[in-house]
């Protein structure tokens, strides 16, 4: 049955000579797993550069519930202005696919869910300045839709509460109830440790959870 739906990338392995399996996270049927042949091919009119990570799609596919859906028409809904060119967004678009691999797992739809991740990508890729806390407002804005944000610091750091200075208390708060907008300072200290918690915190939550491999090129990336 084909099926229209939008849909963001996740993840894409190659198969066979010139096929691709992608994961998608998908406005209609939530992470779904999609085979395209022969875009690997030379010649192909459906650039493998369509499936970068978190790149925005609209689909046309055969529709199977119970295996791998067959794309048949598939464009870039939004291409990106920024991501691509800017190292610091680059790095914290791989941070957030691979955070994003590692705990969506539901194959229903989340309308609030896939519109929260869509609105937050066009947000990064058109921000000019001041995206150096995105990352970490994403993490927080993320778990309230998978069901484990946190309502107070200490849900968050229990036992490390006390070791923060009163400045740090009131920074790591306006985080934790902070928009993109928000301009909230930080020091890179401030901004690494609050990160290595938030990883920490997903890896309580999300059955599966391993080692964020991304974590450390994004840290590097964003000291400057």
């Amino acid at each position: 049955m084909l099926r229209k739906t939008r849909g963001i990338v996740i993840n894409c392995i190659k198969y066979r000579e010139t096929s691709l399996i992608i994961k998608i996270y998908t406005e209609e049927f939530g992470l779904h797993s999609c085979i395209i042949n022969g875009v690997r091919s030379k010649g192909s009119k459906n650039k493998i550069a369509l499936f970068q990570p978190l790149t925005l799609l609209d689909l046309i596919i055969y529709y199977k519930a119970d295996g791998l859906s067959r794309i048949s028409e598939v464009r870039c809904s939004y291409p990106y202005r920024t991501i691509s060119t800017d190292a610091g967004k680059s790095a914290i678009v791989f941070f957030i696919d691979e955070v994003l691999y590692k705990s969506l797992q539901e194959e229903t739809a989340n309308y609030e869910l896939f519109s929260f991740i869509e609105s937050s990508l066009r947000y990064l890729d058109e921000a000019s300045q001041h995206y150096e806390n995105f990352h970490l407002l994403f993490l927080f804005k993320l778990s309230s839709f998978l069901g484990f944000s946190p309502d107070e610091l200490e849900d968050l750091m229990p036992g490390e509460v006390r070791t923060l200075s009163e400045g740090q208390k009131k920074t790591y708060i306006l985080m934790l109830k902070g928009n993109y907008d928000s301009r909230i300072v930080m020091t890179n200290q401030e901004r690494r440790k609050l990160l290595e918690i938030l990883v920490k915190f997903f890896g309580l939550h999300v059955s599966n959870f391993e080692k964020v491999n991304s974590l450390a090129v994004l840290q590097e990336v964003m000291k400057n």
